[in-house]
C-alpha cells in the first residue's frame, strides 16, 4: 500500500536499542524484510551505533541504508570508511557532543568531518542547560540537524511536554529539521505499560510541529503534546491541511518497533489496513470477534467494551437502570422484566445499590448478559433503546458514606508550596499513608445539578476578625470516585488484594471547595463547611471490568509503605480528565500520576476496623500532573489567585456566578478509548 506523505519514512528502525534489544543478525533480517510489508514506505534507515558497525560486514547487510549513532565528535571522521567496508549505505549520522572544546567548537568539528551528502544530526541538551542556545545556533550556522532525546531507560530521561514544546519552537524558529529518539514508540502520548513512564506520541509531536510552523504559542504546543485522546488527536491531524509539510521539520524518529507505529495509524483510521492486518499496539487497539449491532456505537467511546450504568427516567415512567451504548441507552429495567425476571429486583430499580450488593459474580454475569444483548442481532427486537437526549439521569446510587482523599503528590506539593512557601511542601505523614477526611454523603448531587455559592466565615491574613459572607474563592477539584459494592462489618479489615471484589466501579467527581472558608476553618481538624455544601458526581458509573486495559503501574512510591498498604501488579489507572470552564478547556489532569492507588485508599479506610456499606463512595482528591496544564484545581492553575489563567480570552482565578464547569473522563478500553461520562455544574448566587 502507499503510505501518505505525512508518514513516509517517519520511523527509523532502532530495533537493536532498548527496550527492543534485538540481536543484530535478527534486526538486519527483519529490516531486510520490511520492503515486503504493508508499511514499507513508513520505514527509514536501520539505526546502529559505531560499536556494531563493523559487525555488519559479517552479515547479509549489503546495500542496507544505515544511520550511525556516533558517541563523540572525534569519531565522525572514520565512520564513512567503516560503513563502506561493511557494504552498507551511510544514510545519516547522529552525533553526541562531548570531549575537547566548547560546544560550538564541537559542532564545528562535526560539520568539518561529516561526509558530504550525509544527513547529520547533533544531539542537543535539554532546555535549561547553559549549552542549549549555543548548540542550536551552531547547528544552524553549519547547516546540520537536531536530534532530540525524548526518552530513555529511566523516567528522568523523558522530557516534559513543556521541554519538548521549547525544542520544537526553537527548531522551527531556526528552520532546523530534527529527529527524535528514545521512548517514542506509539502515536499518542501514554503511560508505558511496561515502564510506567510518560511516553510522548509521535502524532503529538507531528501536530505540534505543524502548529509551531503556523505560529502557535507555547501554551498551545504544550497542550498539543499533552493530548492523550487518540480520536481527538487523529481528527486534529486530519484537519490540519499542512500536516505533511511539517515533515520538513520533524524528519523522523527512532523506534525499536516499526509494526507498532503502523498498527497505531491503522487503528486511528489514518491508514487503511490491508486484508491481513491485525491491530496489536498497546493492547488498547485489540479487537474481539463480537461487534455491536447498535447503529453508531461501534468504535465510539461507548462501544461494548464500556457499558456504564446509570439511573434513568423517561416521561412519567419510573426510574430504572440503563446502560449506555453509543448515543443510546439500553433500558435495562425493561430487559430484566421481559427477559430475566429473576433479575428484576436488581435492575428494574431506581438505584444501583441492589446490583452493587449482589457481588462480583453477579456483576460479571450481568455485564456478560448485557454484552450479549448488544452484540447478538437476535436480540435487536427484544430490547428497548432510548435516545440519550430523551432520558434524564438521577443520582446513580444511594450514597452511604463519603471519604475524600488527598492522593496526588503533585497536587499536595503545589498546595503546600502555595500555603507554606517557606516550609516543606509535604507534611511528614504524607508518603506514609493516604491522607483523607470524612465527607458528607447527603450533599452529593448528580451531574447537572446547579451549585449555589456557599457562605461562611472568612478571614484573610490581614483581617482583624472573621466576617460572614459568600465565598470569594470558590474552586473545583477534579477527582475520581470509587463506588463500593460490598458491606463489611465493624472490625473487619479489607486488604489491597480485595479491591476488585469490593469496588464495583468508578464515577467522576467534582468536590467543590470554598478556599477562603477552608483556610479559616481547617486548622487544626480539617475541612468542614468548605467542602460539605456540594460534591458533584457523574450520572454514569463505569464498571472496573471496563477499565482493565487502563491498568498501569504507579509512578513510584519512594518511601516504603507498611505491609497493609503493599500490593502487587499495576495499581493505577490511565484515566484522562478534561477540565472545561465556560466552553474552554483549561486543564487535562492525568489520573495515572497519582501517588496513592485506589486499593491503598480502600485498605487504609478500613485498617482501623471501620465498616463499609454498600453505596459507600471514596474519592481520590484533586488529580494533578507535573505540568501547569495538568492541574486539577483553579487554586493551582492560578497559583493561589496570584497567576491568573486564561479561559475564553479572559484572565481567571476562582469561580464567578454563572460559570459552568464540565469535567470529562476517558481511558483506554479493550477496543479503543472509552468514555467515563462527565460531571457538569453551574454556579448560582448564594441563597
Amino acid at each position: 500500500m502507499s503510505i501518505p506523505t505525512a508518514f513516509q519514512h517517519l520511523v527509523d528502525d532502532a530495533a537493536i536499542f532498548p527496550p527492543g534489544l534485538a540481536p543484530l543478525p535478527e534486526a538486519v533480517r527483519a529490516h531486510g524484510a520490511h520492503p515486503a510489508t504493508a508499511y514499507a514506505d513508513l520505514v527509514g534507515p536501520l539505526v546502529v551505533d559505531t560499536a556494531r558497525l563493523d559487525d555488519l560486514a559479517a552479515l547479509d547487510a549489503s546495500g542496507i541504508a544505515v544511520s550511525v549513532v556516533v558517541p563523540a565528535p572525534e569519531e565522525v571522521a572514520g565512520v564513512a570508511a567503516r560503513a563502506a567496508a561493511a557494504g552498507v549505505v551511510l544514510a545519516g549520522l547522529e552525533v553526541k557532543l562531548g570531549g575537547a572544546g566548547t560546544p560550538a567548537e564541537q559542532v564545528a568539528a562535526i560539520a568539518a568531518a561529516a561526509p558530504a551528502g550525509v544527513v547529520t544530526y547533533v544531539e542537543v541538551p535539554r532546555p535549561g542547560d547553559p549549552a542549549w542556545p549555543v548548540v542550536l545556533d551552531a547547528v544552524a550556522a553549519h547547516g546540520l540537524r537536531l536530534k532530540l532525546r525524548t526518552g530513555g531507560t529511566e523516567a528522568a530521561a523523558f522530557p516534559t511536554a513543556d521541554e519538548v514544546a521549547t525544542w520544537i519552537a526553537a527548531a522551527v524558529a531556526r528552520d532546523l529539521p530534527f529527529k527524535c529518539t528514545a521512548g517514542l514508540h506509539n502515536a499518542v502520548r501514554h503511560t508505558g505499560g511496561a515502564t510506567g513512564f510518560e511516553h510522548h506520541g509521535y502524532l503529538n509531536i507531528l501536530l505540534a510541529t505543524a502548529r509551531a510552523r503556523a505560529g502557535a504559542d507555547h501554551a498551545s504546543l504544550v497542550m498539543t503534546l499533552a493530548e492523550r485522546d487518540a480520536a481527538a488527536l487523529a481528527d486534529a491531524v486530519r484537519a490540519t491541511p499542512d500536516i505533511a509539510a511539517a515533515r520538513a521539520t520533524f524528519a523522523s524518529y527512532g523506534s525499536c518497533s516499526v509494526a507498532e507505529p503502523y498498527d497505531d495509524l491503522v487503528a486511528l483510521d489514518l491508514l487503511a489496513p490491508t486484508p491481513t492486518d491485525t491491530i496489536t499496539a498497546q493492547g488498547a487497539h485489540a479487537m474481539t470477534d463480537q461487534q455491536t449491532w447498535v447503529p453508531g456505537a461501534a468504535g465510539s467511546l461507548y462501544d461494548v467494551d464500556n457499558l456504564p450504568y446509570a439511573v434513568v427516567t423517561t416521561g412519567e415512567a419510573p426510574a430504572r437502570l440503563g446502560v449506555r451504548i453509543g448515543d443510546l441507552v439500553l433500558d435495562l429495567g425493561a430487559a430484566a422484566r421481559d427477559l430475566r425476571p429473576e433479575w428484576a429486583g436488581l435492575l428494574d430499580v431506581a438505584a444501583l445499590n441492589p446490583l452493587l450488593a449482589a457481588g462480583p459474580a453477579t456483576w460479571a454475569e450481568v455485564r456478560s448478559w448485557v454484552g450479549d444483548l448488544l452484540t447478538d442481532p437476535a436480540h435487536r427486537d427484544r430490547v428497548t433503546l432510548l435516545p440519550l437526549a430523551d432520558v434524564a439521569c438521577r443520582l446513580p446510587f444511594e450514597v452511604a458514606d463519603y471519604v475524600d482523599y488527598y492522593a496526588s503528590e503533585h497536587h499536595a506539593t503545589n498546595v503546600g508550596r502555595i500555603f507554606r512557601p517557606d516550609g516543606e511542601a509535604l507534611l511528614p505523614n504524607w508518603k506514609h499513608l493516604p491522607v483523607g477526611y470524612h465527607g458528607r454523603a447527603g450533599s452529593i448531587v448528580v451531574s447537572g445539578t446547579a451549585i449555589h455559592r456557599p457562605a461562611g466565615q472568612r478571614k484573610a491574613p490581614d483581617d482583624a476578625a472573621p466576617a460572614y459572607g459568600p465565598s470569594r474563592r470558590l474552586d473545583i477539584e477534579a477527582e475520581l470516585g470509587f463506588v463500593v459494592g460490598r458491606g463489611v462489618p465493624l472490625g473487619t479489615r479489607v486488604a489491597t488484594a480485595e479491591f476488585a471484589d469490593t469496588v464495583f466501579g468508578v464515577a467522576g467527581v467534582n468536590d467543590w471547595s470554598a478556599r477562603d472558608i477552608q483556610a479559616w476553618e481547617y486548622v487544626p481538624l480539617g475541612p468542614n463547611l468548605a467542602k460539605s455544601f456540594a460534591t458533584s458526581i457523574s450520572a454514569w458509573v463505569t464498571p472496573l471490568a471496563a477499565l482493565e486495559p487502563a491498568r498501569v503501574p504507579l509512578p513510584g512510591q519512594d518511601v516504603p509503605v507498611l505491609p497493609y498498604l503493599q500490593e502487587d501488579g499495576p495499581a493505577g489507572y490511565d484515566i484522562e480528565v478534561e477540565v472545561e470552564l465556560n466552553g474552554t478547556v483549561v486543564a487535562r489532569p492525568p489520573y495515572r500520576t497519582m501517588y496513592w492507588s485506589p486499593a491503598q485508599m480502600l485498605a487504609h479506610l478500613t485498617v482501623n476496623g471501620a465498616s463499609l456499606r454498600v453505596g459507600d463512595l471514596y474519592a481520590s482528591g484533586t488529580i494533578s500532573g507535573p505540568e501547569r496544564e495538568q492541574r486539577g484545581s483553579f487554586l493551582e492553575l492560578s497559583w493561589g489567585g496570584r497567576e491568573p489563567f486564561v479561559a475564553g480570552g479572559e484572565e481567571r482565578t476562582f469561580l464567578e456566578d454563572g460559570d459552568e464547569v464540565v469535567l470529562r473522563y476517558t481511558a483506554p478500553g479493550a477496543r479503543g478509548r472509552i468514555g467515563l461520562g462527565e460531571v457538569r455544574g453551574r454556579i448560582l448566587p448564594t441563597v
